[in-house]
């Protein structure tokens, strides 16, 4: 079963996976290193053309009314543009500015937004201390859409300040949808939606610009050496000196170095954290150990395959109905045992992501893990995979039953154990944990040491051969 520590969890885990269900919203660690180079963007006024009407907050609360965007503050806190295209939030006469340098549609990014910006605002920005500018930093080999969120960013702070950061807002929170989805389309109608003037959008898209400013920005990321999202360059005004944190750290991690730049004095490098550190509990290796109780099943709850000191592991998120999941197991997945788990070079790890359009799916992933409580784990997500259009129907469960007797289970076992709690809070803690990793839809996640990405089920024998060869070969 799950690790204890979530048990206490579970009414707000159930609350989790329903959010799931109805919104979709690597780096190393938070060591402060001083780094060489200029002194931040110089702030000018923001431009007021085009007053943007209402948005969206990422909590999900309902629409603004129309006109409450103020094209040159976003929440109460002054806002503007650089004189280089970048978009600010703060006084531009801080003592202190912090360059961004992100990923739309990067987890990590993402948690940091959710979890530690709003308390850098509370405490620095919104008094004025600190100025927070916002550089796009697309990782096209990690996230080849991302491009479109921040065009469309670039070109809403063509508008005004005020826009940008409601649009910004919108792009981080709904990174789950668009990221799949035909993103030029839904960015432009999310600027719509916010009130964007859409000649002046259309013809920016249209253009070199949006371009231009993510290039200026890949030119300042080689110069100081920077190749993970987030991370983060402060500088004191009037000073060259720079200092960096990585990762999606605690509000800590950044106190340490704003602090002492306001008290006038030389950050203290923090002690060179665990690589681990930036991965929620469930990711990290302690709980991805193997369960001595429980053979073929990590500490954490999920089933597994292959070596667990393997340089590489692979987390799979699966809906048993959908039909990406269904052609990877029976037409890729052998070849990638063949090749990297049975060597030991690849540690397999399933969890269920069973999405809401899918009926029966959830009720099918709880039968598999009625068969891994009888050690068939395995054998039931081929038999479910390959027929799955026998228990998709309105009633699936005798379908699954006349399943788990062709699998070899104890019919009764099976049928208690489908009928009870226990499988389907198995099911929730996966989608909780999809949930922490940002992932919406039926995905790969590639760990190789601190470094995650993900990497669609559509994915072919050979794309995932070299994606698990190169991973295997960074870690050497």
């Amino acid at each position: 079963m799950k690790t204890g520590w979530r048990h206490s969890l579970l009414p707000l885990l159930l609350l989790a996976a329903l959010l799931l269900a109805a919104c979709q919203p690597g780096t190393s660690g938070g060591q402060a290193t001083p780094v060489g180079g200029t002194t931040a963007a110089t702030a000018t006024a923001a431009p007021a053309t085009a007053a943007p009407q209402g948005a969206t907050p990422a909590t999900g609360a309902t629409a603004a009314p129309a006109g409450e965007i103020d094209p040159d503050s976003y929440q109460g806190v002054p806002a503007g543009i650089t004189e280089e295209g970048y978009a600010y939030l703060g006084d531009p006469n801080a003592a202190i500015t912090m360059e961004e340098f992100t990923d739309y549609l990067c987890p990590f990014c993402q948690r940091h937004v959710a979890e530690t910006e709003p308390l850098l605002i509370e405490q620095y920005i919104r008094s004025g201390q600190l100025r927070l500018v916002f550089r796009d930093f697309p990782i096209a080999s990690n996230h080849p859409t991302a491009h479109f969120g921040h065009e469309a960013t670039v070109c809403a702070a063509e508008q005004s300040a005020g826009l940008f950061w409601a649009m910004h807002e919108r792009v981080f929170a709904e990174g789950g949808v668009w990221g799949a989805a035909d993103a030029a389309s839904y960015m432009r109608d999310l600027a719509q939606e916010l009130g964007a003037d859409m000649a002046a959008y259309d013809a920016c898209i249209a253009s070199e610009r949006p371009a231009a400013i993510l290039e200026a920005t890949r030119e300042d990321v080689n110069r100081y050496g920077y190749s993970v999202t987030p991370i983060f360059r402060i500088t004191r005004q009037g000073s060259e000196e720079a200092w960096t944190v990585r990762g999606a750290q605690p509000l800590t991690a950044f106190s340490n170095v704003i602090d002492a730049l306001l008290a006038g004095n030389t950050p203290v490098p923090e002690p060179t954290p665990d690589p681990e550190a930036i991965f929620p509990p469930w990711m990290r290796s302690a709980s991805m150990a193997p369960d001595p109780d429980r053979p073929g099943y990590t500490l954490n709850g999920d089933a597994f395959k292959g070596n667990p000191e393997a340089p590489v592991t692979v987390i799979e998120f699966c809906d048993l109905m959908d039909a990406g999941c269904r052609e990877f197991a029976l037409k890729v997945q052998s070849g990638l045992d063949e090749a990297f788990v049975e060597p030991g070079v690849v540690y397999w790890v399933f969890k269920h992501l069973p999405q809401r359009a899918n009926a029966g799916s959830t009720l099918a992933a709880a039968a598999a893990e009625c068969a891994g409580a009888q050690n068939k784990f395995w054998e039931m997500q081929v038999a479910l995979l390959e027929g799955n259009e026998r228990w998709a129907v309105a009633d699936p469960v005798p379908e699954l039953q006349a399943i788990a007797g062709e699998v070899g289970l104890d019919a009764e076992a099976f049928a208690t154990c489908l009928d009870g709690r226990w499988a389907m809070e198995q099911i929730v803690y996966d989608q909780a944990d999809a949930i922490q990793l940002g992932a919406g839809l039926p995905v790969l996640a590639v760990i190789a040491g601190s470094d995650v990405k993900g990497y669609p089920m559509t994915a072919t024998l050979d794309e995932l051969t070299s994606v698990l060869a190169e991973a295997a070969n960074s870690v050497e």
